[in-house]
């Protein structure tokens, strides 16, 4: 059984290794990554990773009217790295699959899933962790540990996996266009109502018509989970505001310090490190891509670089001032 992962991608320079290393680790088979109009070196990065085989990398600077991730999703389907893939998990890069039976592996929790063709995973929210500014070479992993202890009904959000050959699109949270009746699941293995994957725009599992089908309790954490470091850190958080917004939002305000959604996913209620024994592995991998071929230090260190020339240019104090929410 044949699993895939993708992500749509903008100057993620800085962490785009550390993110094909963990999913690599945990057991998929093919990584997939979509870039578009990168400034940082992460398409350049790709293609060096790519000719070492560790992932494909897809160019989507044509996506013209279209939004990267629909326009990202439409390119990875007709890709023939998963056309005979059981399973397409669709996530950003800052979110990591993280499961939780047996050694945290695809082939520990595959089995529970194996009647439906899409399954909805709850995010976990990590929040900045007191971090001021991103450590070079800093692991997610390793660095973000501070999380939400319960799931609150604004962000207990899905992303889903799903069988790519009972789909023609799919958005950032679910896909789209089924070609069959395609059933759904929970992380857990249980039937939900897959209603929302028929709607061209809806990208919450729980907004169906029967309001009592799929609520925030039928989405625990047990199972897997989607570890979201939506935050990382605040300059980060706010240069979102730089690179925009992979599904052309309306919601402009978003990205700003102190702002409702800034302040809904920058929780650090508990310590969770439940995905930190997968670190060695992760290390060991990046390491050895690293020594095969010496430039992709070279472009992580020209990464780190370019954002804090680029922070400094454009993130002036009267920008930050601009991008604070003070009336919260």
């Amino acid at each position: 059984m044949k699993t895939a992962a993708m992500a749509c991608m903008r100057n993620e320079a800085m962490f785009v290794l550390e993110w094909i290393a963990y999913h690599r680790v945990i057991g998929f088979d093919e990584i997939l990554v979509c870039t578009n109009e990168c400034n940082d070196g992460t398409d350049e990065l790709l293609d060096r990773l790519s000719a070492l085989g560790a992932v494909h990398h897809i160019r989507n600077d044509d996506h013209g009217d279209t939004a990267p991730q629909p326009a990202g999703v439409t390119k990875v389907l007709a890709h023939d790295a998963v056309k005979d893939c059981r399973w397409l998990l669709h996530i950003d890069a800052d979110e990591f699959l993280n499961i939780h039976d047996g050694n945290g592996k695809l082939d520990a929790w595959l089995p529970r899933l194996n009647d439906f063709d899409a399954v909805a995973i709850r995010w976990r929210i990590f929040g900045d962790s007191g971090l001021d500014s991103w450590p070079e070479f800093g692991l997610q992993l390793e660095e973000l540990t501070m999380a939400n202890d319960i799931a609150r009904e604004h962000t207990a959000m899905q992303k889903t996996m799903f069988d790519p050959s009972a789909f023609a699109a799919g958005i950032d949270h679910m896909p789209k266009q089924p070609l069959r009746d395609v059933t759904l699941c929970n992380a857990e293995g249980g039937r939900r109502d897959p209603e929302a994957m028929y709607h061209p725009t809806l990208s919450d599992h729980r907004h169906v018509a029967n309001r009592n089908a799929n609520k925030k309790r039928h989405f625990p954490w047990r199972g897997a989970s989607i570890n979201h470091y939506a935050v990382r850190t605040p300059d980060l958080f706010v240069m979102k505001n730089y690179r925009g917004d992979a599904m052309q939002s309306r919601h402009n305000k978003r990205y700003m310090l102190n702002s409702r959604w800034h302040r809904a996913i920058n929780v650090n209620d508990v310590e969770e490190t439940s995905i930190q024994h997968h670190i060695p592995a992760v290390k060991a991998l990046m390491s050895e891509w690293r020594t095969q071929d010496r430039q992709i230090a070279e472009i992580e260190a020209e990464a780190y670089e370019w954002f804090e020339t680029t922070k400094a240019n454009w993130l002036t104090e009267e920008r930050l001032e601009a991008l604070t929410n003070k009336a919260a």
